[in-house]
């Protein structure tokens, strides 16, 4: 018996039916096609390897022709079929890809830090109290993400705004959570000015570093006046601070 090439096993197919072909993708749509007319003619699919999907090796063919019958269709033919399916839905996958997602996976995940926390590092000494040294507010063991110089501006523009209302949280009750809240906004801001002014033109970098030197005087004013529960304190120096807080806003805008 002389065997059917496959376009005309898959043109054929169409036109004996009267009504419209289902609404399937492509390939399982030729799958259905292709189970109908195989189980009239289990031989077909051997004249089929001109087709990229299906692929019959010619070891196989003639124990395939003893091959038993399951459900009208071959084993060997319910292999083709399956390999037909697998090839035209299943997307090829570079293996490139796979080994540069291996090399990166076990370098760095990109999303989170896999080790110790970075100790962010201040460049303008002149920030710090010259008593000191240093800032009684600074805290430790806070990561800061490089958001670049327009970022960090951005970010003390904001907090700035978040410090305005912090007058809602005076009160006896709530003075520990005013001080957290005080020296956390203030750390983040302290390493900001720094990038700022660093990045910063010498026309500008000085009027900003005396901007930033008087904000924080009176931030650490600010934080000794709540260390001392004083309501007439705390409101002098709150009242300078925000002051203070709208001329940064308005020099980061």
């Amino acid at each position: 018996m002389a065997a059917t090439p496959f376009s005309q096993i898959v043109n054929g197919a169409s036109q004996n039916h009267s009504i419209n072909p289902p609404r399937l993708p492509p390939p399982a749509f030729l799958a259905c096609n292709l189970i109908n007319q195989l189980e009239t003619n289990s031989q077909l699919l051997e004249e089929t390897s001109c087709y990229p999907g299906a692929v019959l090796l010619h070891s196989q063919q003639k124990t395939s022709r003893r091959s038993a019958v399951l459900g009208g269709v071959s084993t060997s033919a319910a292999a083709a079929i399956t390999l037909l399916i697998t090839q035209t839905i299943t997307p090829p996958v570079s293996l490139a890809i796979v080994e540069k997602e291996k090399e990166t996976d076990s370098n760095n995940n990109g999303w989170w830090l896999t080790g110790p926390l970075p100790v962010p590092t201040v460049t303008n000494k002149e920030l710090a109290n010259g008593e000191t040294g240093t800032r009684s507010f600074l805290r430790n063991g806070i990561y800061m993400a490089n958001v670049g110089v327009d970022g960090s501006a951005f970010r003390l523009r904001e907090y700035a705004f978040d410090l305005l209302a912090l007058g809602d949280l005076m009160g006896k009750d709530s003075w520990n959570y005013m001080r957290k809240y005080l020296c956390l906004k203030s750390t983040f801001m302290y390493l900001d000015f720094d990038k700022v002014i660093s990045a910063a033109s010498v026309e500008n970098k000085q009027s900003l570093l005396d901007l930033a030197v008087r904000f924080f005087d009176s931030v650490e004013d600010l934080e000794e006046a709540i260390k001392k529960q004083d309501d007439g304190m705390i409101e002098t120096r709150y009242n300078n601070t925000t002051q203070i807080l709208h001329e940064v806003r308005a020099k980061m805008a």
